[in-house]
């Protein structure tokens, strides 16, 4: 998602609602979401957010007088942004890994450095309470299912067949599923909610809503109306370069080097008007911004040291692919763990490549 003028540049792009880390953090205290663990922590973690809200400019200079050398990378220079260009490509991993991040973990990282001065530990505090305070909004606030995975789209396809089912019969109240459907959607804190101890009607017709909205916003592919097919294998996308226009011979390879196989391509169709359904290339320069696709506004962000191949990535989206990672919160834990696939690149982008599904699903949708 594109970033929101967040005041603490550091911190990018929280929510369009937010000003800084506390407010964020406070504006998640009246959803009935929440768990024991959010109740617990919340002073903790307020206490953090304002250490880090205070020393934003300070964040700042320090990342300033410090530019970060990686030997592993070159940064490459695209307009007004620069890219990390990998030095040797990473070999795409065929296999779903997980990353954890949870809020005992970084409150005990802030009590150890809370009288230091600021330096890298900093830096990497702020950015897990970033990505942590992020989460925490979207799941509370914003009421996003964090309880989603790769393998959950076949346990709703079973559990909206049993509810239409159900409605479809006038004395139906209680859906029939299998053991293991049963099992997901009661250890789903959003379903199991909904559904209650008691099974109504009411309730199941609100959540056959609730699925439908997660299968469109996780899952289901978003077709778009100005994408045409030029032959069997060949789809010709309409761009606007925008703020990149000196740059789109670049990026058009960069991309079009990805969505390229032996047999299928992708071109860009370079327009230079600004057609409500026409995607166009716009940049955010603020330190900790991070990249994306905004289908209301039809922009794709480009920050600045963002990995070269993410432009791959979000290009995908303008295509109509959703993310293909996934971000699940673990109540006993207080904390969020990150699956991807490092060989898809819709799931992992710096490693990640497009791979046979892609180009079927854009037969089946693009005729």
């Amino acid at each position: 998602m594109r970033c929101c003028g967040l005041v603490v540049l550091l911190f990018g792009c929280l929510s369009a609602h937010a000003s800084n880390l506390e407010e964020s953090l406070r504006k998640t205290t009246a959803s009935s979401l929440r768990d024991s663990c959010d109740i617990e922590l919340l002073e903790s973690k307020l206490e953090v957010a304002r250490a880090l809200d205070s020393r934003a400019d300070d964040l700042v200079k320090w990342l300033e007088e410090h530019p970060q050398g990686d030997p592993d990378f070159t940064l490459v220079k695209l307009g007004p942004i620069y890219l990390k260009e990998r030095n040797v490509p990473l070999e795409p991993e065929y296999k779903w890994t997980e990353i954890w991040k949870d809020w005992a973990n970084v409150i005990a990282r802030y009590r150890a450095i809370q009288t230091q001065p600021v330096d890298q530990r900093w830096i990497t505090l702020a950015e897990d309470v970033q990505w942590l305070v992020s989460n925490d909004y979207r799941r509370l606030v914003d009421e996003r299912n964090f309880g989603l995975d790769e393998q959950s789209p076949d346990y709703l396809q079973e559990a909206s067949a049993a509810v239409d089912s159900c409605l479809a019969n006038p004395q139906c109240s209680r859906p029939e599923w299998s053991p293991r459907t049963a099992e997901f959607l009661a250890e789903n804190r959003i379903y199991s909610d909904i559904l209650g101890s008691e099974q109504s009607r009411k309730a199941i017709e609100i959540l056959k809503r609730r699925i439908q909205i997660d299968l469109k916003t996780r899952y289901n592919f978003w077709r778009m109306s100005n994408i045409s097919r030029v032959d069997a294998n060949t789809w010709s996308v309409p761009m606007y370069t925008h703020e990149f226009a000196e740059n789109r011979d670049e990026i058009a390879q960069r991309i079009m080097r990805m969505w390229k196989s032996a047999t299928e391509q992708v071109i860009i169709r370079w327009v230079d008007d600004v057609a409500p359904e026409n995607f166009r290339f716009i940049a955010d320069l603020s330190v900790g911004a991070r990249p994306g696709t905004s289908y209301p506004n039809h922009t794709v962000t480009l920050t600045n040291e963002m990995f070269a191949t993410t432009i791959a990535h979000e290009f995908g989206h303008v295509l109509g692919f959703r993310d293909r990672y996934f971000e699940i919160w673990d109540a006993p834990r207080c904390g969020y763990r990150s699956r991807a696939n490092g060989a898809d690149i819709m799931s992992r982008s710096r490693s990640g490549t497009v791979v046979q599904y892609h180009w079927d699903t854009l037969r089946r949708e693009y005729q």
